[in-house]
């Protein structure tokens, strides 16, 4: 199992995590916002799934949005398997603990922070 970030990694742009937004707040920036998807990282998720793996979206968005997120996912027709949000603050401790308990052996997202952070934990994390 693989899990990918949402916001800055299949989008082009997103709100962090660490903005700590209440959930209406980010539902708001989201539909005025629209993130684009970066389709690059499209390919790596496609590929991934080709492998075999199966692919996780593990995002720092709060539940509020999991419909927006799902409804973005549709029309960009990006196949993934599960989506999880962890919703902002102590963003690494929460992604760790999904990981650890789903037993997930990848994950790719944008945030240098996160992924330094991953990896001291023992996790392989791979930003792109």
């Amino acid at each position: 199992m693989v899990a990918v970030d949402f916001d800055g990694f299949l989008t082009s742009f997103g709100p962090t995590g660490r903005l700590k937004l209440p959930g209406f707040i980010y539902f708001l920036f989201l539909l005025i916002f629209n993130p684009k998807p970066n389709f690059d990282n499209f390919e790596i998720v496609e590929k991934l799934k080709d492998c075999g793996f199966r692919v996780v979206v593990l995002s720092a968005r709060p539940e509020l949005t999991r419909s927006l997120t799902k409804k973005w996912l549709d029309f960009y027709e990006l196949e993934v398997d599960e989506i999880v949000l962890v919703g902002p603050g102590k963003v690494e401790e929460k992604k760790l603990s999904v990981i650890i308990d789903k037993e997930i052996s990848y994950y790719f997202g944008d945030s240098l922070a996160t992924i330094n952070y991953l990896k001291g934990e023992g996790v392989s994390a791979f930003k792109c």
